[in-house]
């Protein structure tokens, strides 16, 4: 909803609604040859499969939905001619539901750790065994008050100076890889990502506009700064941290 712009004061208020959900779906299939007794070759050329439980089957499911939700406003005021100060500000809510499943197969196959016996007796070794076999659905949420102000005076229409501050915000997040760590279960949700923003310049132009000369100096802060990286387990691949 938007006010008539120009004159003293305008506005623009509204709502804001955002819903996702990402999915993977994976199975993993084969005859798992890693077990005594599972396979032979009686020549260099054949296989022979002498259980069925050599036969492998397992699945990874997971879930990532994200709904964000936001009212904001943003407002001008020119108290006097040529001087605009304008001020923003946006209320957000954000949660996260993570369903996250490795379920295990027929014959005792599975992403993650060693589990057990299979149906024959015999070990029944997990595929990327640094990963544990979670089952889980976990939820979070956060809220966050987003702003900024602007000052700005046109000295002519070709020559304009302005300063500004702006707090951003980004969401909370979680790591949702089929090999997912027990240190990376432990550290979800990376934390939000907040930052604070300086701004001050000018903006010119010159010769019936010919020459156009901006001049800007800004420096932006983080807090709790969002990167994917290793390190939380060396077996593991990238991980998002903060």
């Amino acid at each position: 909803l938007a006010s008539p712009a120009g004159g003293t004061f305008d506005y623009v208020v509204g709502l804001f609604y955002y819903n996702s959900m990402i999915g993977r779906d994976l199975t993993i299939g084969g005859i798992r040859n890693n077990i005594a007794g599972n396979v032979s070759f009686p020549t260099p050329t054949t296989l022979v499969v002498n259980r069925d439980t050599a036969y492998v089957m397992a699945d990874y499911i997971g879930r990532v939905r994200t709904v964000s939700s936001a009212a904001f406003a943003n407002v001008n005021f020119r108290p006097f001619d040529k001087f605009t100060l304008t001020g923003g500000a946006r209320i957000v809510r954000d949660t996260i539901d993570w369903n996250h499943k490795k379920v295990t197969g027929p014959n005792g196959d599975h992403f993650g750790a060693n589990n057990g016996l299979n149906p024959a007796g015999v070990a029944a070794v997990g595929a990327n065994p640094g990963s544990p076999a979670f089952n889980f659905v976990r939820k979070f949420a956060d809220s966050h008050l987003l702003g900024r102000v602007t000052a700005k005076y046109e000295f002519s229409p070709d020559f304009m100076t302005y300063a500004s501050w702006a707090h951003g915000y980004k969401a909370q997040a979680v790591d949702a890889d089929l090999v997912l760590t027990q240190a990376s279960f432990d550290n979800s949700p990376v934390a939000p990502e907040t930052s604070n923003s300086w701004e001050v310049g000018f903006k010119s132009q010159f010769w019936d506009r010919r020459v156009t000369l901006n001049v800007t100096a800004y420096k932006t802060t983080f807090s709790g700064y969002q990167t994917t990286s290793s390190g939380i387990d060396p077996s593991a691949p990238p991980a998002l941290r903060s």
